[in-house]
């Protein structure tokens, strides 16, 4: 198959890591969490989640799936149905849980470690205007109390001589403060208040760099002096960072201090320096700082408020939480494709090697460490040719998928339905850490394979007999119907043409015409027999005794065998006169005269001729034998100057006044006559044309939970539409009129949609809105309810009304 050139995008970005706690639990844990974090690339950026290890909270849960977490770490056990949750809701690459006597967080994937050099400090400082900056060091000793060692550590990061010497800060410029009491601690609040060269604290290191998505509505970065040294209180100071705009970062923007040191009278003159100073927001007039309390009471918080209104010289307010405050991100898409600060590989190939460059951080950690890379990968071009003006790339849905056939590496589905893919750091050892394979699937079928026949998605249990039992299917292919789709998709040059085509009432028309197929004399044969029925049933038949039911048998047989179709040829004045009808009827509709230009005509041969390039149409001739009388039709490429009789074997010569005859490709006849293939073909189409960004596809197929050993045994279910849009699993049923959808279609489309768990379930057919009926908005609202809780959504896909009105064009 032709592989056209594609474009491949990577941007290169820290860790997103969830840290699961319980809002009950001792202290240790959140001081782990946050000394783990302050060492790392974008580590201020991992948020901490409360649980109970039974559930999370909706508020925290809505925040989770937004953060979009790529490694989950538990301190405490979770239970099965949470862990499930997780896995069908959140697909991280790993959750783990920690193990509770441990000292310190160690990852099976340890990400990248940072360090306080004059390049990230230097980032910090970023379009300051003062050129001179000091790192601040707050050096504790043996005999500095807890509370304060703990404060220092939280608020600024701490260090002992001994980590000092470790960290060999040879390069910047270094300002070292040793706090031993609150009299230092004093001083060195009151130092850094009254200071005004540029400062850097080791706790901002962690901020670079900054890759989350925006929230909601950031908030006014307003100084906080959160009052508390709990769980609640500590979590609000770590997790606000995300709320705030990049810009904050450089300076302090918050101080959490515990009650006790806050009322400490010895600390309040540099404390109060300290706020007077940062709560200074460049290019605001106004200024103001918030006293925060999760445990005080209003009147409590008053009265540390107002020992601070003679030493603070701003407004000052006092709010009292009941929990920690949740950022609420934006709904958004990718904007990948706007390609900013991303780096472009052009691939030839469906297996493609790229060295990936590493991520601008010194190494200072162990060998081994980790980064995500998001891969933006463009969809097989050659797949749309004729789908102008927009690109298509790879996006898949949201779950745990086995996708190593696709990466040599672990990688996970993201937000935007792409790739973030583990890659490792180059190494004496493995020198290839960085080496990323991309192998494109030939088949699509092999990328709908994980969610039909892969292990289920919801499946937790580590035991492989477990993870094999769950799988939803052991075996797909496609059906008849998707044969014929396969076939018919063959002769055009893509879905979308064939869909363009098919989508316009006149070529409708005209292919039923040559499928020998009158949808008016349909009817009237479906009202014949309808009314047969009526009559008989109103007369007290009973067609479950065996003579009715024969009665009945013979009736559908005669039918079908009058209405069993022979080949039929038309002239160009059948498509001529097909174009004026048209004509006639939107000039009807619309209430306006359009007249039947040349140039009408002109362009409908031009069609015509286009239809048999692509061998939808053949084109021949149907001479009447001289002997026999009879007329048969002969391919262009078969008729020469004689002509033997295919009837009595008679040759004679061609007339000179031979008319063109062109006849319909049987294998598109049968499709369309026999088995509904154009409704399908007509809504694959509209999908296209209703993605964004993606759209991968396989005709219809069948289902079968039981192994095929020696034949293929009856199938469990057949799905008509199976595709993938913008990265959403949708799977639907679509019948030719809305008059053929029964209560057990339903039933089974819920039975296959509990197994597969797409992300859409549709129904459609080729009918007007104001055609659909009761019955058919009723079944889809009961199901939409019995499969919210996995939340897939099932609707009517309208056709566009446009495909049934007549158009001059």
């Amino acid at each position: 198959m032709e592989i056209s050139p594609y474009s491949i995008y990577v941007e290169h970005r820290p860790f997103r890591i969830a840290f699961l706690i319980s809002p009950a639990d001792n202290q240790n844990w959140i001081d782990k969490i946050i000394e783990y974090n302050r060492s790392k690339w974008g580590g201020q950026y991992n948020p901490i989640i409360f649980t109970d290890g039974k559930s999370i909270q909706e508020n925290w849960w809505n925040f989770l799936r937004k953060y979009d977490p790529d490694i989950i770490v538990s301190t405490l056990a979770l239970d099965d149905e949470l862990l499930k949750q997780i896995h069908i809701f959140l697909s991280p690459l790993k959750l783990e849980i920690l193990k509770q006597d441990s000292h310190h967080i160690h990852l099976s994937e340890e990400p990248i470690s940072i360090r306080p050099n004059i390049k990230n400090i230097s980032a910090l400082r970023k379009g300051s205007f003062i050129d001179e900056t000091s790192f601040v060091i707050f050096e504790v000793v043996r005999e500095t109390p807890d509370i304060i060692k703990r404060f220092l550590k939280i608020n600024f990061g701490s260090f002992n001589s001994s980590e000092i010497n470790y960290l060999f800060l040879k390069d910047p410029r270094k300002k070292i403060y040793t706090i031993k009491d609150s009299n230092s601690l004093n001083a060195a609040l009151n130092d850094l208040g009254t200071s005004y060269i540029n400062v850097v604290f080791p706790n901002q290191i962690c901020t670079l760099p900054n890759t989350l998505k925006k929230i909601e509505s950031l908030e006014d970065a307003t100084f906080q002096v959160i009052i508390g040294d709990g769980n609640d209180s500590i979590t609000h100071f770590w997790n606000r960072t995300i709320f705030l705009s990049n810009w904050s970062f450089i300076r302090p923007f918050q101080i959490c201090v515990p009650k006790e040191l806050i009322e400490n009278n010895e600390i309040n003159q540099g404390l109060s320096k300290f706020i007077s100073h940062y709560a200074v927001i460049p290019g605001k007039n106004y200024n103001c700082v918030n006293f925060i309390s999760f445990s005080s009471t209003k009147e409590q918080l008053e009265i540390i408020t107002n020992t601070f209104k003679k030493t603070i010289p701003y407004s000052l307010s006092s709010i009292c939480f009941n929990a920690p405050q949740i950022p609420s991100f934006r709904d958004e898409w990718s904007f990948f494709f706007l390609k900013r600060d991303l780096e472009l590989y052009r691939a030839h190939s469906e297996t493609e090697y790229l060295v990936l460059p590493e991520p601008e951080v010194e190494l200072c950690g162990l060998a081994g460490e980790h980064w995500f890379a998001d891969l933006y990968i463009q969809f097989k071009p050659e797949r749309f040719k004729s789908y102008s003006g927009k690109e298509f790339w790879w996006q898949l849905p949201k779950r745990q998928l086995k996708l190593y056939p696709f990466f040599n590496k672990p990688v996970r589905i993201n937000k935007y339905n792409s790739f973030s893919v583990l890659i490792g750091r180059k190494t004496d050892v493995n020198n290839d850490a960085n080496t990323l394979i991309i192998k494109i699937p030939y088949r699509d079928e092999s990328i709908f394979y994980d969610f039909i026949c892969g292990e289920s998605y919801s499946c937790i249990s580590s035991d492989p007999k477990d993870r094999s039992s769950s799988i939803p299917y052991n075996y797909f292919q496609s059906s008849d119907k998707g044969m014929y789709l396969s076939g018919i998709l063959s002769l055009f040059p893509d879905l979308f043409q064939a869909s363009h085509w098919l989508q316009k009432r006149l070529w409708r028309n005209i292919f039923d015409k040559l499928s020998n197929k009158n949808r008016q004399s349909e009817e009237k044969e479906k009202e014949t027999v309808r009314n047969t029925l009526k009559k008989h049933i109103a007369n007290g038949y009973d067609f479950t005794k065996s003579e009715n039911l024969n009665w009945i048998t013979e009736k559908v047989f005669i039918l079908a065998k009058n209405y069993s179709k022979k080949d039929v040829e038309i002239r160009i004045d059948d498509f001529l006169n097909e174009q004026k009808k048209e004509f006639s009827d939107y000039s009807k509709l619309e209430l306006t005269k359009i007249e039947l230009t040349e140039e009408h005509k002109n362009i409908l041969k031009d069609d015509i001729s286009d239809l048999i390039d692509m061998n939808i149409l053949f084109v021949g001739i149907k001479p009447r034998c001289p002997h026999c009388g009879y007329r048969f039709w002969y391919l262009i490429d078969e008729a020469k100057q004689h002509i033997i009789c295919k009837g009595c074997g008679f040759n004679f010569a061609l007339s000179s006044s031979e008319n063109w005859y062109f006849k319909l490709n049987t294998l598109v006849s049968t499709a369309f006559s026999e088995h509904g293939v154009i409704p399908v073909l007509i809504t694959l189409g509209q999908l296209l044309s209703d993605s964004r960004t993606s759209f991968i596809f396989i005709p219809n197929i069948n289902l079968y939970k039981s192994s095929i050993v020696d034949k293929l045994p009856p199938n469990d279910g057949e799905l008509d539409i199976i595709c993938i849009q913008d990265g959403k699993f949708i799977i639907g049923e679509v019948k030719q009129s809305i008059g053929l959808f029964r209560d057990s279609d339903f039933k089974k489309m819920k039975e296959i949609a509990l197994l597969l768990k797409p992300d859409k379930v549709i129904f459609s057919s080729l009918n007007k809105a104001s055609e659909v009926t009761d019955f058919v908005k009723d079944k889809i609202s009961e199901l939409q309810n019995e499969l919210s809780h996995l939340e897939i959504i099932v609707e009517w896909y309208q056709i566009y009304e446009y495909v049934f009105d007549p158009s001059p064009s």
